[in-house]
This record gives structure tokens, sequence and C-alpha cells, in this order.
């Protein structure tokens, strides 16, 4: 593959935990804009080597600068630093390879790897392998300083532990020597040495592998008390009983380093997991704010807290923090050019708190604002940013839920309104129509007193709807209101239905109304008022929906302490899916023929609810609507009271 070939260039920078790499980050950072690379990605290899406290800064370091240099930071697992690095390359379809020129070799590399370069070019395939080199004083300063010995970081006592743990059974041992014999000893000394290993790292290790191999040799090997080895096979015993206590205990202890993490990666992979599934269980920012609180104060035992956009635009924060104006700006700074800043941070490094900017796809949310005493490794500074984006996300789909919800509404708002405003419309023009004719009808010329009779009824009728709808309108307004209270008296069910009738004379002449009240009806408790217009309601809409002629039934009775109330009628009923919607404000079914307001089934609900009663729409068994409803009463003492119909 020639250079010219190449139309997608992708690099790869692989990078170590030294200075230098930062060095070579800034020359791959300038290699891909003078390239044209289409991407560029930096990756570390961890392997079981153990890195020192001053490695890991120098790794974080490098992390950091890679981030500002807008370069993709990877951390990978492979015992073979040349494999992880070919094989993520192979991976990732990467066209060249940047490397830093080796500077220092070893005896252990050279065994274990061969030569770096000469194995990653054999490993690369078709890859491109460009390697950066230079020589300062600084990087001859790490040679002379550097010579990739295995790293020492246990604390001082885990030694203290490992030679007492081996000293006490050299003593053991030595009692039981003239029982078990010298060689028995090797075998139980390394045993100690193996178990020793999934507890301490490599330091103590060796140094309990040193200390048993020279204290069987000294104590147990004859000739006692002398390091001196007679027999040729004793000598072959004790170096071959130090090279496995050594070995044994390194790879247990470097097995144990990579099981730790492991686990701790799954632990984080638990804990993103935990967050996903909690935060899908909520649903609002303040339950969202609980759960990301709880979490943080859980995964990396900080206090925080979260200020959203609304709470920067007014200046009040929802938080138990309290902040200066200093810290304040602060905020406002990292929301509005959407950067970390703070403690632990490139910008504003003296403040009390790191800022974090809660960032989406396509909106700014705020920002998290957390209290830490330490800063982030690389990899919790990885955990962090992934647990971030998850927060954002959820409080992105909140905000662009609240949108949507906030857009539904308007849009329903103004179908209700043209709805509202075209039943309104329409329902007024036909009385004010009528009002209108039969009056210019009287003012025009002298009629006889029947013709006259009948346009002033005609005018009392037109009146009457008039005040109906107008009457629905106010209903429906104390409804919403929530100012609706009923005023309990004494009723007689006769008294009421009578008056019902009465107000519907004219609607319900062409149908044959049966009203079933048992004999025995006590008084009941109820509004007056608002019952009236229950039934008054119902009523008109079986009127408007059955065929003339047809029956509409009226049932009282009473089941314990509620009063129920049937009204069914013979005409064409409800579709099966328009059930739940008839006490829907405004809405009318698709059949419907008639016109109205779609107010009265609505506001019949709602005089019913303010009884808490209850009511029920379904189709009748014998076709048509059925209204059954049933309110909580009390009933007359008067047991004597009888109502002849």
């Amino acid at each position: 593959m020639n250079p010219g070939e190449i139309n997608n260039v992708r690099l790869l920078v692989a990078v170590g935990h030294t200075a230098r790499s930062a060095e070579l980050l800034v020359y791959a950072s300038e290699l891909a804009k003078t390239m044209h690379a289409s991407s560029i990605q930096a990756v570390y290899v961890e392997n079981t080597y153990e890195l020192t406290q001053r490695q890991r800064k120098e790794l974080d370091y490098n992390a950091r600068i890679a981030k500002q240099l807008g370069i993709e930071f990877r951390i990978i697992s492979n015992y073979d630093t040349v494999k992880g690095i070919a094989g993520f390359a192979l991976q990732e379809h990467i066209t060249h390879i940047v490397i830093d020129k080796p500077k220092t070799f070893n005896l252990l590399s050279l065994l274990r790897w061969g030569n770096f370069v000469i194995n990653l070019i054999r490993n690369s395939e078709h890859i491109h392998v460009c390697i950066f080199g230079f020589d300062t004083k600084e990087a001859r300063h790490q040679f002379s300083e550097k010579m990739n010995l295995p790293s020492f970081t246990s604390g001082g006592t885990e030694y203290v532990i490992s030679m007492l743990v081996v000293v006490l059974t050299i003593v053991l041992c030595y009692w039981l020597n003239d029982l078990v014999g010298y060689k028995v000893v090797s075998f139980v000394l390394l045993f100690v040495v193996s178990i020793l290993a999934f507890a301490f790292g490599t330091g103590p290790i060796l140094l309990a592998s040193a200390l048993s191999a020279l204290s069987w040799n000294f104590y147990f090997i004859p000739p006692n008390f002398t390091f001196h080895i007679n027999n040729t096979e004793d000598v072959l015993m004790f170096f071959m009983f130090f090279i496995i206590a050594l070995l044994n205990g390194v790879l247990t202890s470097r097995i144990r380093r990579q099981e730790m993490r492991i686990r701790k990666r799954e632990e984080r992979t638990h804990a993103l997991y935990s967050l996903t599934r909690e935060l899908s269980e909520v649903s609002g920012s303040n339950e969202v704010k609980n759960v990301v609180m709880q979490g943080v104060k859980k995964h990396f035992r900080v206090d925080t807290c979260i200020l959203l956009q609304e709470e920067l635009k007014n200046n009040q924060p929802s938080s138990h923090f309290r902040f200066t104006s200093d810290e304040w700006d602060s905020i406002l700074y990292c929301h509005e050019q959407g950067l970390v800043c703070g403690k632990f941070t490139d910008q504003r490094i003296n403040e009390l708190y790191s800022y974090f900017p809660l960032i989406g796809t396509q909106l700014k949310i705020g920002v998290l604002v957390m209290k830490r005493t330490k800063q982030f490794t690389y990899g919790e500074e990885q955990f962090w940013n992934a647990y971030l984006g998850q927060v954002s996300g959820k409080f992105e789909r909140e905000m662009l839920r609240d949108v949507a919800q906030k857009a539904y509404m308007l849009d329903a708002s103004d179908r209700l309104y043209k709805t509202l405003f075209n039943s309104i419309s329409h329902e007024l023009r036909i009385p004010v129509t009528a009002v209108m004719g039969a009056s210019d009808t009287l003012l025009a010329q002298r009629y006889p007193e029947k013709v006259q009779k009948e346009l002033l009824t005609e005018i009392n009728i037109a009146s009457v709807r008039l005040n109906h709808l107008i009457e629905n309108l106010l209903n429906m307004s104390r409804l919403e209101s929530g100012r609706l209270s009923p005023r309990y008296d004494w009723c007689d069910v006769h008294d009421l239905i009578n008056r019902v009738i009465e107000t519907l004379h004219q609607e319900l002449y062409s149908f044959s109304v049966n009203i079933q009240i048992p004999d025995d009806l006590p008084l009941v408790k109820l509004d007056f008022g608002l019952m009236e217009q229950v039934l008054h309601n119902l009523l008109l809409n079986s009127a408007q929906h059955a065929p003339l002629q047809s029956l509409i039934n009226l049932e009282f009775s009473v089941d314990g302490q509620k009063l129920i109330i049937i009204v069914y009628d013979n005409g064409p009923g409800f579709p099966d899916e328009e059930l739940d919607f008839v006490f829907d404000k405004f809405y009318r079914g698709k059949s419907s023929r008639t016109g109205g307001t779609g107010l009265g089934l609505s506001i019949v609900k709602g005089f019913v609810e303010a009884h808490k009663g209850h009511i029920a729409a379904a189709n009748h068994t014998g076709g048509g609507a059925q209204f059954t409803i049933q309110i909580p009463i009390v009933i007359s003492e008067i047991t004597d009271f009888m109502v002849t119909n």
C-alpha cells in the first residue's frame, strides 16, 4: 500500500506512562493536520506491570493532554503490549500507527517481547508504523534514571507481615525438622510464599522468597547453621526452590492485580447499569436529581448539587450548597462556555468546588457542582465522564419531554379553542337567530293573538336554550376552578324529577318517558340544584340522540347507603372505542348528528363527583346508551313518609 493510495487516513498514537508521550501526542496532532486525517486516537495498553504513583500521574497527564488536543484516549488490557496495539489498530481500521522511538532496553523486555518496533511492524500487517524520535536532556535524564525495573508500591506493613509469617513458619518447621526432614520443609515454605502472594504485592513476595530460601539453606540443609552445601543435589534444590518460590509468588501477585482491575471495571459497569435502571424508573427533574446525587455519593464518595437551566436563569439555586458571587460566576461561566472548571481542573483552579457542564446532544441542561478532595485518576475520570453522560442524557430527555408536552398542550389548547369557538358560535347563533327572527316579525306588523303567542313561545324556547348554554359554560368554569361545593338538603326525588320534566317539556314532547320510583323511597340529602342539572343533561342527551317516538327510561333505587339512578334510551348507543371519552370536555361522538358544545356529560360527571359519587356509561343490553349513577346519601329517619306518584 502506497501512501498516495490512502484516502481515509486514521491515526493511532501508542502512548506510555512517561513525559515523552505528551510530546508524542503533540507531534501526532500536527501530523494528523498535515495528512488531513479523518480521525486520531491514542491508546495505552494496561498489562500486569504495576505502575508507581509517579507513573500514574504521568499517565493521567498524558490523558489530559490528549483531551486538550481533541484526541480520543483509550485504555485497553492485554498482557502483550504489541498485540494489544496491533489488535486495536486492526479493529478500528487504523491506517498509521505513531510510536515513540524506544530509548531503553533491558534483558527482561527482550526475553518477553524481543524488539518492540520489529514485533509491532510484524503484527500490524498492512498498517504503516511511524516512529517519532528525539533526543533531549530530559530524555537522557529519564534514560539514566529509569531502567524499567519492577515497581514496588507496597507499604512497609506488608513487608513486616511477610517477614513475620516466614519467620514463624521457619520456627515451626525447625521444631518439626527431625520428624519430617528438610525436603518437606521446602514444600511448606513454598506453600507459605504462594499464600502470601494472594495478599501482598511484588516487593513483599520477593523478600519472602529470598528469606525463605536463605533460611532453608541456613537452618535445614546439612550442614546446618552455614550457607555451605555439600551435596550437589541440595545445591540444585536450593536454586530451584528460590526460582520456583519467586516465580510462583510474582505470577500469583500479578494475577491478583489483574483480578482487582477486572473487579473494579465490573463494579463500574454495574454502577452504570444501576444508574441507567434507576433513571429509567423515575420521572421529573427533582426525582432525577435525587437519584443522581445519591449515586455520586455512593460511587465517588463526594457531595454534589445540580443546578438546572431555570435555576441558573432565575439565580435561585434549590441546593444545600451556598455559593459566593465568585463561585456563582464560575457556575455561569461553566454553563455558558460548556467547559469544566474549578478545583482540580485547568481553569479557575482556586475555587472550592469543581464545576461540570451538563450538555446533551441538543440542549444545555445545567451545571453539576462537586465538592471533592482529590483529583480523579484517568480511570476514575473515564468512569465519571460515562456517568455524567448518562445523567445529561436523562435530564435532556426530561426537558425534551416537557417541551413536547407543552407543545402538545398548546396544540390541544389551540384545537380546543377552535372547537369551542365553532361550537359556541353555532349554539349561540341558533337561539339568537330565532329570537331576532321572531321579534322582527312581531315588530314588522300586527298579527293575530294566536300567531303572536306562537312567536313569543319561540322566543321563550330560544331564550331557555341560550340560558342553558350559558349555565353550562358557567358550571364548567366552577368545576375547573375547584370552587364548587354541594349544598346538601333534604330532597324529595319526585319533586326533583317533576322539575326536570317540566323544564324539558318541549324537548321531551315527542318521546315517551318511563319513570320508575319506588313507593317507599324516603327523603335523601342532596344538592337539589346540582342533581337537577345532572338529570336535565342526561335526559336532554337522550332526546338529542334517540329516535323520535322512542322510549326514554329513568329508574331510581336505593342500595344500602347509595342512591342508584339509571337513564337509558333506544338510540344508537356508543361505539366501544368511544366509551372512555364520553365524559371528556368538548367531546362529541364521530357519529353525532346534532349540535352541542360537548359540555353536558362532562358537567354531569363533575356534579356527580362533587357528591362523591360515580357515573359510568355503557351500552344497554336492549340497545341504546345507558348511564348509571351511584351517590352516597343520608336517608331520612321518617320511616312512615310515603309519596304518591
